[in-house]
């Protein structure tokens, strides 16, 4: 397996992490619409982590007061805890895409991923195993060698990198079954993305990215801010079963959304033995 080396009852993810950094604003970037724009890559949460991120990049403590009181008066808006989810009509939650120190181009990655049809077998003939797919302990062992990097580095940068990946369509968590676990994350890029399920892949993507926004507004309305919380399970139990039928379907989209959310820091109080807690928009607490 990858990433999955324990997710909790499921087998809960094991990762270390750390927020995701954005590039400096300039001075320009004072106005309310780009504080919007801001807390949408954050999840459209404004909360103790998230606002310390907005004060670093320059922000100022009056305007992000001025937002949160204004939404305040929606309906719509999510007041949790400490934390202040936006109302979709104030902010559209973005994919978020973190940028870290590995890529799938990297040649410790490259020379831990699959060729198409390590998976297959003809007796079987599940065409769901034709693809690249990525060795965590083979790629963990590499960067180990390579560049010398301690568990934590290793754990960070491989979820990094692969939050952001799963964002841009480049790499995928997929199967049409529940009752099938993929062999790894599968690469879709080059000649791995010359496959038989691979229209399938790119649906399931297109539908996650289209509707990250209420996918995720709809988890956090389930999902306890809680460090036993199991995304992957709530996801299946309470909000894939919302779907409509004709939607593109991956079984294992749940896990998606929690590596992506892991990648742009949305679990908080991580360590190298425990995946941390996720935090709003992702969850509510009781």
């Amino acid at each position: 397996m990858t990433l999955i080396t324990s997710v909790r009852c499921l087998g809960h993810a094991f990762l270390s992490m750390g927020l995701l950094f954005i590039t400096a604003p300039t001075s320009a970037q004072t106005t309310s619409a780009t504080i919007d724009d801001f807390f949408a890559g954050e999840g459209c949460a404004i909360g103790p982590t998230t606002r310390h991120a907005a004060l670093a990049e320059g922000f100022q403590e009056s305007d992000i007061d001025a937002l949160v009181n204004e939404v305040k008066l929606d309906e719509h808006t999510v007041v949790t805890g400490e934390w202040v989810v936006l109302p979709p009509d104030k902010c559209t939650i973005r994919l978020p895409s973190p940028s870290g120190a590995l890529a799938l181009s990297d040649p410790e990655v490259v020379a831990a991923t699959s060729s198409t049809i390590t998976y297959y077998s003809e007796a079987y003939s599940d065409k769901e195993d034709l693809g690249c797919f990525l060795s965590s302990p083979k790629l963990h062992n590499n960067l180990r060698q390579s560049r010398g990097w301690d568990e934590y580095t290793i754990s960070l940068e491989y979820t990094r990198m692969l939050s952001s990946a799963i964002a841009q369509g480049n790499a995928s968590f997929y199967s049409s079954s529940p009752l099938r676990t993929p062999p790894g994350y599968q690469i879709l890029t080059g000649d791995c993305a010359y496959v038989q399920m691979m229209p399938q892949i790119r649906e399931s993507h297109a539908f996650l990215r289209d509707h990250f926004d209420d996918l995720v507004r709809t988890l956090g309305q389930s999902l306890a801010c809680d460090s036993d919380a199991n995304l992957v399970m709530v996801y299946n139990e309470n909000v894939a079963g919302t779907l409509e039928e004709e939607t593109p379907s991956n079984e294992w989209q749940g896990m998606e959304i929690m590596v992506i959310a892991m990648g742009a820091g949305w679990y908080e109080n991580r360590s190298i033995t425990d995946p941390g807690t996720p935090r709003p928009p992702l969850c509510y607490y009781p």
